[in-house]
């Protein structure tokens, strides 16, 4: 028999009813002589508890959300798993009647704690079908997640708005636009789309407001799906960037020119960088928060973020002395906080003697040789920016009126001027403004440089955490974060961050990492090796722990060097053909001793799948596959490099370079197998991957393979294969 005490009925209490039924139907346990009490308590000393005696479970919580979470620590302790890709419902030993005793009593370490959803690649929700979007909110709230952040890049912001008669229409779904994905493509059965990856029960929109207005409406469906699980949903923009359609009309709108293309060159998409203290921008900004709060009417908070980076370079260093004061006075604090003389050293050159390209560094926002005055002065005016925007009447009554709370969050991933700009953003930001970090690439390096978080602390500023379960920059590549996601969930709460979510895109193979930062998270008093061996048990069985540990030591170890030295390697899309491999390259040394700790790794989940419980072997097997690919793409771009830097000494990089002077046929020829070599590596990737593929980040990682790897490899081989039948009907030179 299964009671419920509230004192309501609510969405959530009526969803823990129904998942304690689902649940035990799934596992076929008969309620004969076994009794479950669902209760929520508002004056119990712990948020979560449950009390089994004999035949008797009571499963209780202080609110409707903490009962929901007694309902899955309960079937967790029977050995159910839910992860972050789905469940797995088994059974440890059952007596005959009653429960197995059990007392748990926790009150949650980290409040708030979730997911931060990058809605602009192909592998992310922006991208799932609806269905599929729905599962990932039933899987997190199981994991015992109650937070979940739409982060919305400028033309990804779905909702109705216009300024002035512009309306924003320039809009899009992840990064691969409608390119055809060909029949031949390896593995194309099992993407499920008709021509082009994109949300199947999407596919057939082609009007844009028709579009928009069917993704707001999901969207709408997906927060309205969190209220009623239990999940806190914000969502976050860039006031920064502005859409085309805008940016074509500020020089209408004002008179100042607003054009600064910074960052136009790194990511080969143009970003307005426009004069944050201009009054059109306020305006603009204003009124997209507006109308975000009228679009999702269950969103709880809305983050205003800076752009990646975002920096306000001068010519003139004296500039940078003038705004300093400016910034001092209007916010009354010492001028001195702003440490001048710091913020215009030069960043060093990296500690290892082997350069790399400017776009495979990983500190790019701060160059060797350049001061950290743009990046500290743009995020400080930044700050300046959201307070104005904030203090907007018609967007406080807004935000008041929909109960929707505000907060600032600074994405600037360099940990110098993230020391350099802390002391002025404490005292910016007016008391109690709610304030998150996004301050590095990788769980490991935000912990590791937490400390420069320190003033905003002092200050007594509610601070939250922003954090990483994988790295764009590695997508390519299998990644295993758990111990670094662990210390840097410790280190937090440490210093009292209360709100954590963490940067995802790929769902399946994050599974570990996803759970370590749940559960941390949820109860930190476990130790990591604690807590890593009982989610290795109810994942591989216990017998396995020491197993599955040694695996996901190994993938964290490849992990954190390919991060390191080979930064942007695993980057989806065209970057690795394009950018990351240009002049001087990776070094030879580091893909090859990345490419052994990947196969260290694969073997390692090869020995844990052989350990392991039968119900944890595929798992084991798939991330084994996983490593093993994520070794073949760094050697296939050991390969691309031999057969692309060399055209890069003869000004034949780009291939279309007018100005090129191709070498002779020898030469081409050595090119050429090396190309093929990168390409065949490429397409055994792809075979093997496409074996394993179910899910929609795993069809997405397909698309984007085939689109931004197999293609540009194979039109770089017919290139150098048509070079070389040039080259092989003229008189040849001797090279």
């Amino acid at each position: 028999m299964i009671r419920v005490a509230v004192a309501r009925p609510t969405p959530v209490t009526d969803y823990a009813l129904r998942e304690t039924r689902r649940i035990l139907a799934a596992l076929e346990i008969s309620q004969a002589g076994r009794d479950i009490e669902l209760a929520v308590d508002p004056s119990q000393s712990t948020a979560v508890r449950v009390c089994v005696e004999g035949a008797a479970a009571r499963l209780s919580g202080r609110g409707d959300a903490s009962l929901l979470h007694a309902v899955y620590c309960f079937f967790e302790k029977l050995g159910c798993c839910f992860d972050f890709s789905g469940e797995t419902l088994k059974l440890e030993a059952l007596p005959e009647s009653g429960w197995p005793e059990m007392s748990v009593s926790v009150e949650p370490s980290m409040p708030w704690r979730g997911i931060r959803m990058h809605l602009n690649f192909a592998q992310d929700q922006s991208c799932f079908t609806e269905n599929a979007f729905a599962g990932f909110i039933d899987d997190i709230a199981r994991m015992k997640m109650n937070y979940l952040l739409f982060h919305m890049y400028n033309g990804q912001e779905w909702y109705p708005f216009s300024y002035r008669g512009v309306e924003h229409l320039d809009l899009g779904i992840a990064n691969l636009g409608r390119r055809p994905l060909p029949p031949g493509m390896i593995g194309r059965d099992k993407v499920r789309v008709r021509d082009h990856w994109f949300p199947a029960d999407l596919e057939h929109i082609d009007d844009p407001r028709e579009l928009r207005d069917a993704m707001r409406a999901r969207y709408r469906r997906m927060m309205r799906r969190c209220r009623e699980r239990g999940i806190r949903t914000a969502a976050s923009i860039e006031p920064e960037a502005l859409s085309d359609a805008f940016e074509r009309e500020l020089d209408a709108w004002q008179s100042a020119s607003l054009a600064d293309d910074w960052q136009q060159g790194w990511s080969g998409r143009r970003l307005a960088a426009a004069d944050t203290r201009s009054p059109v921008m306020l305006d603009i900004a204003v009124e997209r928060c507006l109308a975000l709060i009228d679009a999702f009417p269950d969103l709880d908070e809305l983050h205003l973020i800076s752009r990646e980076g975002t920096a306000w370079k001068r010519d003139d260093d004296a500039e940078y002395g003038l705004e300093a004061r400016r910034i001092a006075e209007r916010f009354g604090f010492p001028v001195e906080l702003v440490d001048l003389e710091a913020c215009a050293k030069t960043a060093a050159e990296p500690p290892e003697d082997i350069p790399v390209s400017p776009r495979a560094n990983p500190y790019w926002t701060v160059l060797p040789g350049d001061s950290y005055c743009a990046t500290v002065f743009g995020a400080l005016r930044f700050v300046e920016f959201a307070v104005e925007i904030l203090a907007d009447p018609r967007l406080a009554a807004k935000s008041a009126e929909h109960g929707v709370s505000m907060s600032v969050a600074i994405y600037s991933p360099n940990p110098e001027t993230v020391r350099l700009m802390s002391p002025a953003v404490a005292e910016m930001l007016p008391p109690g403004t709610p304030v998150s970090y996004l301050a590095d690439y990788g769980a490991r390096d935000i912990c590791d440089g937490m400390d420069n978080w320190r003033p905003l602390f002092d200050k007594g500023l509610p601070v939250g955490l922003i954090s990483w379960l994988e790295f764009d920059g590695c997508m390519m590549l299998a990644q295993g974060w758990a111990r670094s996601v662990y210390d840097n969930v410790q280190k937090a709460l440490a210093m009292g961050v209360r709100t954590a979510c963490f940067n995802h895109w790929r769902v399946r193979s994050l599974e570990f990492s996803a759970k370590v930062a749940a559960e941390a998270c949820f109860d930190a008093s476990r130790g990591a090796d604690t807590l890593m061996a009982e989610i290795a048990a109810a994942r591989h069985g216990a017998g396995a722990a020491g197993a599955a540990a040694a695996a996901e030591d190994a993938l964290e170890a490849a992990t954190l060097y390919a991060k390191a030295y080979n930064y942007n390697i695993g980057f989806t899309n065209d970057w690795v053909y394009e950018h990351s491999t240009g002049t001087p390259g990776y070094a030879w040394q580091r893909l090859v001793e990345s490419r052994r700790r990947y196969r260290a790794a694969r073997d390692a989940f090869g020995e844990l799948a052989a350990r392991g419980a039968q119900w944890g072997e595929r798992q084991a097997l798939y991330m084994a596959d996983v490593c093993a690919i994520s070794a073949m793409h760094v050697e296939a771009v050991y390969h691309l490099q031999n057969a692309k830097l060399p055209l890069m000494g003869f000004d034949a990089w780009p291939p279309e370079n007018p100005g090129a002077v191709w070498c002779g046929a020898p030469l081409l020829r050595t090119l050429l197998d090396s190309a093929r070599k990168a390409l065949s590596l490429e397409e055994s990737y792809m075979r093997v991957y496409g074996g394993h593929v179910s899910s929609c980040d795993e069809q997405g990682q397909l698309s984007m393979h085939h689109l931004g790897v197999i293609e540009p490899f194979a039109r770089f081989v017919r290139m150098l294969e048509a070079q070389l039948e040039r080259a092989l009907a003229q008189p040849q030179m001797e090279e």
